[in-house]
């Protein structure tokens, strides 16, 4: 046997985790020190431990049983050890058998035909302190490992988002955004850079996006704390919910590739903007004592970012209840909206 790199007799077998599976090289004694050896332990696919260490992301949802004892050590240390009541919506026989079909297509080694349906998205110019509430859900699909490669990513996004999917269309009218619409949205921060195909729900629905950490992420933008508009949010959800059976596990409940998002797999945001706090030296009280409290503050452009006047501010633990975790997210929102307020008003 010889090496891949330069040819010579090998002397080490390294273990690698790839878009198509796991699989084992060798090497030379020369190259070996340029390859970074995979220790175990591993889970039954063949995804490491110390990659999780090393990305924290896992590689499919039998890690979650393979180093549980790491994870629930993580877990508890990350949500302080706070309760979570996250329910599975019982998924019946035609659910299952969607959810099969879904996984032998995106498996395909060939690429499933898919265009764009056309319609656009508008992004609202709002004059204010809160700009947005962002509610986002992350899903997996059964039997799938987190990280795709393009053709089986292609091969998702053209089953959920085709011009025939009932997974949208029961849920409202909806468009796909093709190239130059993706960027657009992209650059509206509708969507994240890595986002493959996205689609939204018209009007005024969800966006739903593929190409992330996550099989699918769902996320809605609210103007305002309106009961309407939060109901209109659960039901859609529900739906979303039941429709496939997604990952779950009964201790860390809807699994997804970061342990931190597992659970109810819910995250909401307030998007504030924040030039007057942030000028006159009074936002670092402020993003002190949120972080004291259990908050996450990132920049206009998520996650790497922290720059302001324009922040997402998110809770490091997030309740199953979305009505529950908006109404507690909004009494703290509140003091700071109303401070931004009280320095306008002083200025003019």
């Amino acid at each position: 046997m010889i090496c891949p790199r330069c040819k010579r007799p090998v002397s080490l077998h390294v273990q690698f985790d790839t878009d198509q599976g796991f699989r084992s090289s060798s090497y030379c004694e020369y190259c070996k020190k340029f390859i970074k050896k995979t220790t175990g332990p591993f889970c039954k696919n063949g995804h490491s431990l110390d990659q999780f260490k090393e990305t924290g992301m896992l590689g499919c949802s039998s890690c979650y049983d393979a180093f549980s004892p790491e994870l629930l050590h993580l877990l508890e240390e990350y949500r302080n050890n706070a309760p979570e009541d996250v329910l599975l919506p019982v998924p019946d026989r035609l659910s299952v058998a969607r959810s099969e079909e879904l996984a032998f297509l995106v498996k395909r080694q060939d690429a499933l035909p898919f265009q764009a349906v056309p319609g656009d998205l508008q992004k609202k110019e709002i004059d204010r302190v809160l700009l947005s509430i962002r509610i986002r859900i992350a899903r997996n699909i059964s039997d799938l490992s987190y990280k795709l490669n393009k053709v089986s990513a292609q091969n998702l996004a053209a089953v959920l988002f085709s011009s025939t999917s009932c997974f949208l269309s029961g849920a409202g009218s909806y468009c796909v955004a093709d190239e130059s619409m993706l960027f657009l949205w992209k650059k509206r921060n509708l969507v994240p850079e890595n986002a493959i195909v996205a689609s939204a729900i018209l009007p005024a629905g969800p966006i739903l996006y593929t190409g992330d950490e996550d099989h699918l992420r769902i996320a809605w933008f609210l103007d305002s704390m309106h009961p309407d508009e939060i109901e209109k949010v659960i039901r859609e959800k529900e739906f979303f919910d039941s429709y496939y059976r997604w990952q779950f596990h009964p201790l860390y409940g809807y699994l997804a590739a970061c342990p931190s998002n597992s659970g109810s797999g819910v995250r909401v945001s307030f998007m504030l903007s924040l030039p007057l706090l942030t000028s006159c030296g009074q936002w670092a009280n402020w993003a002190r004592e949120l972080k004291e409290s259990g908050f996450a503050i990132r920049g206009e452009k998520g996650e790497g970012t922290r720059s302001g006047p324009v922040y997402q501010i998110s809770r490091k633990f997030h309740r199953a209840d979305i009505r529950a975790e908006l109404a507690g997210m909004y009494t703290v929102m509140k003091r700071i909206i109303e401070r931004e307020n009280r320095l306008q008003e002083e200025m003019s």
